[in-house]
């Protein structure tokens, strides 16, 4: 297929812009829960990098990079190991886990 000049093949995926959330996450009644949690947003789909930034009044805080499809706090809903209650705070996103 070919295209115009400035324009993009129809057949081609666009490409998606990433960009950069914080989410308080919490509490954890132990590290293997925290650990897990981790893992589990690291393998959400459009989660392309996730740095913990420390501790917060309880809450852990993480960096993360997000390209996905879903809203972030959609697929954050997903997590259901951990019965996660997500919603907007601030500039943050927060998870409140019922674990």
């Amino acid at each position: 297929m070919r295209a115009e000049a400035g324009q993009l093949p129809r057949d081609l995926p666009s490409a998606r812009s990433s960009s950069t959330a914080l989410v308080d996450a919490g509490p954890f009644t132990n590290l293997e829960l925290l650990s897990r949690f981790v893992e589990a947003v690291v393998r959400l789909p459009g989660v392309e990098r996730v740095e913990p930034r420390g501790v917060e009044r309880e809450l852990l805080l993480l960096e993360l990079e997000y390209s996905g499809r879903e809203p972030l706090t959609e697929e954050l809903s997903s997590l259901s190991e951990f019965r996660p209650f997500v919603h907007l705070g601030g500039d943050r996103i927060r998870v409140e886990t019922g674990v």
